[in-house]
């Protein structure tokens, strides 16, 4: 009996130990640069927040280190860990992180270049967000999870390659990549698909996302059913856009700052219109809907419910007095 007690006793004094040391953090100096990291848990540690102003040129994480004479793996680059580190132009992430934290290189305005491994199996929401200067990412083929927003107004990016490994990509993960020509997705892959460099879900019924440096017309493939949200957001080169009968749905912000397109006929196949799908079209000047669409109808160029109590989007490139229609009751977000 005195036995199992002592055992139990040192049980409870190992996960003390562990608890306290757990989330302490440490500075780690490796081939002339000095990190900060914290200790996440057992035998991991993570690359915490970063004094932006210490960091510059090209940053190389080693796969372990080592704090109050213990060695720790270093398995994520944690949230924010990079944010803003204007001075930082290429980052070599090792082998043995699995995990690129939310906003780890946000706003990481001189980064050109990023080294992934095949260790990684998440990149978090807006991980590259607004990386401006990033022209090439390799995404490895181990990735499953690309985060909402992860390459956000990447504006140097050109392509990108989506490995048969990935499941999950989120929102506007590619949004605002304003010279992004490409989104390729290995055909093996079960989850996604793209067709002339757009990318779509595998029943192709869901358009994710065009990418933004398109120009003149696209035709959406007939089967489309939904356009998602910020699909061509800041797609400037899109002159016009055909949307086929078989779209039912246009989700939020799905032509957020399409400043080149002229003009948009919604089919009658349409029967849902997510909020901002058309603001700041700086150049558009009517959307046009099918007369037997049963959901919204249009007037001059303008958008309305049904109904016509309802204003929703008044055409961006609309000039002059525009005089509201009697019988209006409520003029929408960003109309």
């Amino acid at each position: 009996m005195k036995k199992i007690f002592n055992v139990i006793l040192f049980a409870l004094f190992c996960t003390s130990c562990t608890q306290e040391q757990g989330g302490k953090t440490f500075e780690f100096a490796y081939e002339g640069q000095t990190l900060k990291y914290e200790v996440a848990n057992g035998n991991e540690a993570m690359v915490s927040k970063q004094q932006s102003e210490r960091i510059s040129g090209d940053v190389k994480n080693p796969e372990s280190v080592t704090f109050e004479g213990k060695k720790y793996r270093v398995t994520t680059i944690g949230n924010d860990a990079f944010e803003y580190c204007s001075g930082l132009t290429s980052v070599t992430v090792p082998n043995s992180v699995t995990t690129i934290g939310e906003a780890a290189f946000l706003g990481c305005s001189r980064l050109t270049s990023v080294t992934i491994p095949n260790s990684v199996t998440t990149i978090g929401e807006e991980a590259f967000g607004y990386c401006s200067g990033l022209t090439t990412i390799t995404i490895s083929s181990s990735v499953t999870t690309i985060g909402k927003g992860a390459f956000m107004a990447c504006k140097g990016l050109t392509s990108v390659i989506i490995p048969n490994s990935v499941t999950t990509i989120g929102e506007g993960a590619f949004w605002a990549c304003v010279s992004l020509k490409s989104i390729n997705v290995a055909k093996d892959n079960s989850h996604y698909c793209s067709e002339n460099g757009v990318l779509f879900d595998i029943t192709k019924k869901r358009l994710i996302q065009c990418p933004g440096g398109i120009k003149g017309n696209y035709v959406i493939p007939n089967g489309v059913t939904t356009i998602g949200e910020r699909a061509f957001h800041s797609c400037t080169g899109l002159t016009s856009v055909t949307l086929p009968n078989s779209v039912t749905t246009i989700e939020e912000a799905a032509f957020f700052v399409c400043a080149g397109l002229t003009s948009v006929t919604i089919p009658n196949s349409v029967t849902e219109i997510g909020k901002c799908a058309f603001a700041y079209c700086e150049n558009l000047k009517s959307i046009n809907v099918a007369k037997d669409n049963s959901h919204y109808c249009s007037e001059n160029g303008v958008l309305f419910d049904i109904t016509k109590k309802r204003l929703i989007q008044c055409p961006g490139g609309i000039k002059g007095n525009y005089v509201i229609p009697n019988g209006v009751t409520t003029i929408g977000e960003r109309a």
